[in-house]
């Protein structure tokens, strides 16, 4: 599942095709790399849960977003890391071909596909913002001043070149090999300061994540630098911070569970709606923001049983200072009531929560499962047949 729909038809192809929730994880990233740029671009970071069902164990995956200084010019950027955060969920728990998992959103950003819901939702708000980058316009206006919308073919070729980089070379070349050097190139000549130096160094890291106990159960959450989430833990052990706040734009969550009980919980941010509100020219590339509300509101969860490898939950939130405590408070709910998932994300405010969900457990009660797109957003859930 994901919050825009093609990214949770990549994720849901991945794993009837025998992947695992890992490869699909990244399948939708990549998808929402080009159907939903202003939440998910190549130039976001964010935070992966990952349970491990073999191994019994759940890791964080932290890529977070570092601040760039700009030059005179003013252009402040982040220095990018979902790409090769994605890299590193796909070493350490992937099996399908890494081009196979790139080259969907590739097709979509270099042949065109539907401008989203979700995107016409995003551009709704952040045309005017976007509108004073040249590089923008040329992407996203379709002729005077006047944005692409929904159902208008929305075609990214230079982003489809860079993602064919990414999908022959792999992850690293964005960040230390000839694309790194196009990428800081184009910043610097549109007047930032992103150097080859800040793409090498920026390196994602594998941590252990924030955990609370559930019962016979372990509840995970991101860690810092990630601050949503200490609001999901109050709300998921019944405290304050049960969402609320409007939506605010520049996330994206996805998740993923595969046969063998393994699943993955993905939040990307662009630290705010359209990140630097800049395109790094020839690249496609939107840059991501150095500040901004992000960092401080994004958080996936997962729950499950370490003892045995027993998956319960997983969830991911986005769009909102409101949104952690919403998906908290929502997982606790559907796990302490054993009630529909409907009613459990219906009963909060703040946000766009995506859950999967086996009360009793994956492996010991299939039926329990349930999968849910936040009906207040624009996303898709999908349980695969096979």
């Amino acid at each position: 599942m994901a919050d825009e729909p093609r990214a949770a038809d990549a994720g849901r192809d991945v794993l009837t095709s025998g992947g695992s929730a890992a490869d699909a994880a990244v399948a939708m990233y990549f998808t929402l790399a080009a159907t939903l740029p202003s939440a998910a671009s190549p130039g976001a970071g964010g935070v992966c849960l990952v349970h491990d069902a073999r191994k019994r164990q759940v890791e964080a995956i932290v890529f977070p977003l570092t601040p760039v200084a700009g030059s005179a010019r003013g252009y402040d950027v982040a220095v990018p890391m979902a790409v090769r955060g994605m890299a590193l969920l796909h070493a350490r728990h992937g099996r399908s071909p890494w081009e196979l998992l790139v080259g969907n959103g590739e097709r979509l950003a270099r042949f065109g596909a539907p401008v989203s819901r979700a995107l016409s939702r995003d551009l709704q708000v952040g045309a005017r913002l976007i509108g004073a980058d040249p590089a923008a316009r040329r992407i996203y206006d379709r002729g005077g001043g006047v944005a692409v919308t929904e159902g208008d073919v929305f075609r990214q070729g230079d982003l489809g070149a860079t993602l064919g980089i990414i999908k022959a070379r792999g992850g690293g070349d964005l960040h230390q090999g000839p694309l790194a050097r196009q990428l800081s190139e184009a910043v610097q000549q549109a007047g930032g300061n992103l150097t080859l130096a800040h793409l090498r160094e920026a390196v994602p890291r594998v941590v252990p994540p924030l955990q609370v106990r559930f019962g016979d159960h372990t509840a995970s959450f991101a860690p810092t630098p990630f601050g949503g989430g200490q609001s999901a833990v109050s709300a998921f052990q019944g405290g304050s911070g049960g969402g609320g706040g409007a939506f605010e734009g520049g996330e994206a969550g996805f998740v993923a569970v595969d046969r063998d009980g393994s699943a993955v919980s993905c939040v990307v941010t662009m630290n705010q709606l359209f990140g630097a509100r800049r395109v790094a020219p020839g690249t496609g590339v939107m840059m991501g923001a150095p500040s901004g509300n992000g960092m401080a509101q994004t958080t996936p969860i997962l729950v499950s049983n370490v003892n045995n490898g027993e998956f319960l939950l997983a969830g991911a939130a986005s769009g909102g200072a409101g949104a952690p405590g919403a998906l908290g408070a929502a997982a606790r709910t559907v796990l302490t009531g054993h009630g529909r998932l409907a009613d459990a994300v219906a009963g909060t405010s703040g946000g766009v929560l995506s859950i999967f969900t086996c009360s009793r457990g994956l492996k010991f009660d299939r039926r329990t499962c349930q999968a849910l797109a936040d009906p207040r957003g624009h996303g898709l859930a999908l349980i695969a047949d096979k």
